[in-house]
């Protein structure tokens, strides 16, 4: 996702060094016109100059260095990234999901935020390989990371598990706002695969939707998420299914005046 990077403490170093490299070309004439207006002779000899050259000198050398780990901080990060990005769907790899999960739940480890797992997975994908070849299989895959990453907000996870199978984490929803999302991008990645693909090739997309809470037991939620997708399969395929089932939220969103659903809807 086009989103902008933080900032790494290296980062701020070296605007600090910078600045001050900067300061200096602008407060070293006005302290030279103020302390040696009268005898510019005695400017060379004094300590103010020698302080001048040594301060100059290592600030120059700190600045060097931190460029030097400022890149080699962004090349290591730019090797995480890799190593947790699925590069066929742009999403996250299945151990970035769990790493961006642990993140997200050491950052807000204080708040018992509401969460929608979505487990999604492509329909009769080895079909789609079968009959028009795994080129177009992979454009496929493609198409739904790219409809993903286009929906999604900053704080949202999405990755690709493992050949058509998908998930999405998103925070802060309401059941009614995390059945509207995904229902959202089943659309767009059926509209999309038909109006930019073969027209006799119909890619869809059948979800599995539940709730509960950050805090929460996450392998639940994998396990729910994962039955519901297979009631959306049963149902034909192509559409998505709630439940939700931690008690938890049903009191969140009670204290939201929200209808909290407690079976498999469609």
């Amino acid at each position: 996702m086009s989103k902008a990077q933080r900032k790494h403490v290296i980062d701020n170093i070296l605007f600090v060094l910078c600045f001050l490299v900067s300061a200096n070309y602008f407060i070293r004439p006005i302290l030279l016109r103020v302390l040696f207006s009268d005898n510019f002779s005695a400017f060379h000899e004094s300590l103010y100059w020698a302080t001048t050259i040594f301060a100059q000198i290592m600030i120059s050398v700190a600045v060097a260095l931190n460029l030097l780990i400022a890149i080699a901080v962004d090349q290591m990060m730019e090797l995480r990234r890799e190593a947790h990005t699925d590069k066929l769907s742009g999403l996250l790899n299945r151990d970035g999901f769990d790493h961006a999960l642990q993140a997200l739940r050491n950052a807000e480890r204080d708040r018992n935020e509401p969460i929608a797992l979505v487990i999604a997975d492509l329909d009769h994908f080895k079909r789609i390989n079968d009959t028009f070849g795994h080129g177009v299989g992979d454009a496929v895959i493609a198409a739904f990371g790219c409809v993903v990453r286009d929906t999604l907000h900053d704080r949202w996870i999405a990755a690709r598990f493992g050949g058509e199978e998908f998930s999405i984490l998103m925070c802060g929803v309401t059941p009614s706002e995390a059945y509207g999302i995904s229902e959202k991008i089943r659309r767009k990645f059926e509209i999309h695969c038909r109006d930019n693909m073969s027209g006799r090739l119909r890619a869809t997309v059948s979800m599995g939707l539940t709730l509960g809470t950050l805090s929460g037991d996450i392998k639940r939620l994998y396990t729910e998420a994962d039955s519901t997708l297979y009631e959306a399969k049963r149902a034909g395929r192509n559409n998505v299914k709630i439940h939700v089932f931690d008690e938890k939220i049903g009191d969140f969103l009670s204290q939201k005046n929200e209808n909290c659903l407690h079976s498999v809807v469609s």
